[in-house]
């Protein structure tokens, strides 16, 4: 529904570029086969207890992992930076097309 409803605000708005990237199987891959990419947490995020935190409740008074890397998430809904890479990297040809379009 999300890339029909783009597609017609694509028509509407010509001079505009609106593209669709469904990075979501990519992070499903990751938390699935988590030993696959070198993780071994995937359960919790490193900030706080993983379980709750989430945005502003990650701050300098909050406890974190003591490696990063080696967690999916960030806090309780946030991939860490190196899963967005991961993410990044499994999209890169789709950007990459888009770019050059």
């Amino acid at each position: 529904m999300l890339q029909e409803e783009l597609e017609d605000l694509q028509k509407e708005h010509p001079g505009t570029r609106i593209a669709y990237i469904d990075f979501e199987e990519s992070l499903l891959d990751v938390i699935q086969k988590p030993k696959d990419y070198g993780f071994t947490q995937v359960n919790r995020g490193c900030c706080g207890t993983g379980f709750y935190e989430i945005g502003t409740l990650c701050n300098q008074t909050t406890p974190l992992c003591s490696d990063a890397s080696k967690y999916v998430f960030w806090d309780a809904a946030h991939p860490t930076e190196r899963t967005y890479r991961i993410i990044f990297e499994d999209n890169r040809a789709v950007i990459d097309d888009i770019i050059r379009s």
